[in-house]
Parts: C-alpha cells; structure tokens; sequence
C-alpha cells in the first residue's frame, strides 16, 4: 500500500460551522491504492483525477463540495478542496467508508487480545433462532450469507427500507426488517451486506458497555489525532435529495464522518506505524482465508 488517497465529491450545500457535516448527494470516498503506477506515471495520474473532479463541480455548477489529497510514499502529489469554505479539514459523511473505520476499531482490540475473529455473536439483540451461530469473522468478512437490511429490501406492507429508515428506528425495529432468508451458509460465498457492519456495531457496543463513537474516539480517533472524525446519530436533512436521512441507523454502515486530512492519517498507519501489528495489517489487506478450500479452489 505506498499509494495513499482521500477525495470527497458531490457533496453540495452552504459552507457549514463546527460540528456539522457537508451535506449532499454522495459522501466522502477513500480510496487505496489509486495510483498503482511508476513514478513517471504519477502525475498524468493526479491530472486525471483532478480533471474528473472538476468536471463533476462543473455540473453541479459550482455547488459541490470536494476535498482531494494524494501522497506517495510520504510525498504529496496533490492536495485541493473544492466549494466555499471548504478545506482538507472539512468534515464529510463517509458512508460505507464507516467500515473500515469500524473494522480497524475492530483490529485493535483483537490485536491487544479483547476480541477474537471466532467470538461468536452477541449483538444483544434477537435474531432469528434459523440462523446459525455466527463468529465475528462472519461479519467481518462478509462471508455471513445475511441479506441487506437496506438494498432491495422492501417491508411486508410494500415500503421499501430506504424509505422506513428515513425516520430514526430503535435496534430492536431494525434487527425486525432483516430478511430472516439468508443467501448461503457461513464461509460458502461472499456477499455485501450493510447488515454486517451494523450488527458487528451491535455487538462491539454490547462488549464496550457505550455509545459505538465513544469506543470509536478512543480506540482509533484519539491515538490517531483524527479530531474531525466520528459515528454520528444526529438525521442529516439534504443526504437523500430533499429528505431526512437518519444516521442513527445506520451506525456502524453507513454513519461515521471524517476530513480528507483525518483519512490521510488513518491511511498513513496502516502503512508503517504501531498502530496495529503488521500481521494484523496483512489480514486486513488479505483475501478472506475461508473464501477459499483445500483444493485451492477460489469460492468467493
């Protein structure tokens, strides 16, 4: 991983004040590895990507808020924001980047021994007595076979998920609207599901004894001086077009807000500090090992 970056796009609105985030039609994108190639390549690289950006401002006619900062080994090759008052210290909805984040929350308290990939479950809530005894593994790695509570659900009165969960929902009428089907046994496949995250967030605040951004802060932002970064419950009104979108249930998929700049330091250790051990950083970074068999055949 020696090529490290974090952009923001199309996140439109005015300039906002301490403690509230950039609101728009798509949240900040982290993304690494995004330039895999040669020194002499790199910046014809960063060239294209700003021009994407900018072209992206363009036909939001100036409205959107953008925030980009490339580096290669330790080297910053590019580094603008986009949108009044925007800054690399401008905060935005990370959306399905709250995984990760969560997942090296999760790292850090296996590597100093407090969880384990084979804990079984605990989400502290019911789930359907069908299902088998999940590890955390499962959730993880997304090799549990459990559907998305979200996409391409819809409630047995014809409401699609998306819009029931504009309104904020408890735990126990979520943990209600997951499909109870589940798309293959454990370790058979993969499949992204929100779900995952969500119940892994479930159980960690089960574990931890509070709220999921108070572990989050003092886990992996505090260490990490990401002053920007945290799980949020608050509705954002502007997330979905013209509605309300309820972070609070999406905690742990879909709720975490970061800067460009608090990505960067995140992204820089996992590339080379204590953060978490190399070994650790390896099994991040790999294939995940049930998705393949004996017979080296690749089932994921």
């Amino acid at each position: 991983m020696n090529v490290r970056a974090s952009r923001t796009k199309r996140s439109a609105g005015r300039p906002v004040g301490r403690g509230r985030v950039r609101r728009g039609l798509e949240v900040l994108i982290t993304l690494l590895g995004l330039l895999p190639v040669g020194a002499h390549a790199q910046p014809q690289a960063c060239a294209d990507v700003l021009s994407v950006v900018s072209a992206e401002q363009a036909r939001l006619t100036g409205a959107g808020h953008a925030s980009l900062w490339i580096e290669s080994n330790g080297r910053v090759l590019l580094k603008k924001s986009f949108g009044a008052g925007t800054t690399e210290a401008t905060p935005f909805l990370l959306g399905s980047i709250s995984k990760p984040l969560l997942a090296a929350a999760f790292a850090r308290l296996a590597d100093s021994g407090r969880l384990s990939f084979e804990d079984p479950v605990e989400p502290g809530i019911p789930l359907p007595r069908s299902w088998p005894t999940f590890r955390l593994r499962h959730w993880l790695h997304h090799t549990s076979g459990i559907r998305d509570y979200v996409n391409g659900n819809t409630l047995s009165n014809g409401t699609s998920a998306e819009t029931y969960l504009r309104l904020t929902r408890t735990s126990a009428q979520i943990a209600a609207i997951v499909p109870t089907a589940r798309l293959f046994e454990p370790d058979r496949n993969l499949a992204y599901s929100n779900t995952n995250f969500w119940l892994l967030a479930q159980h960690l605040k089960r574990k931890w004894g509070g709220s999921l951004d108070a572990l989050f802060r003092e886990i992996v932002a505090t260490p990490l001086g990401m002053t920007a970064t945290r799980y949020a419950s608050a509705p954002v009104t502007g997330s979905l077009g013209s509605t309300t979108l309820s972070l609070a249930n999406w905690e742990g998929a879909g709720n975490a807000v970061s800067s460009a700049a608090d990505l960067m330091r995140f992204l820089r250790a996992l590339d080379g500090s204590d953060f978490l051990s190399r070994a650790m950083v390896t099994r991040m970074f790999s294939p995940s090992p049930e998705c393949g068999s004996s017979t080296g055949e690749d089932k994921c």
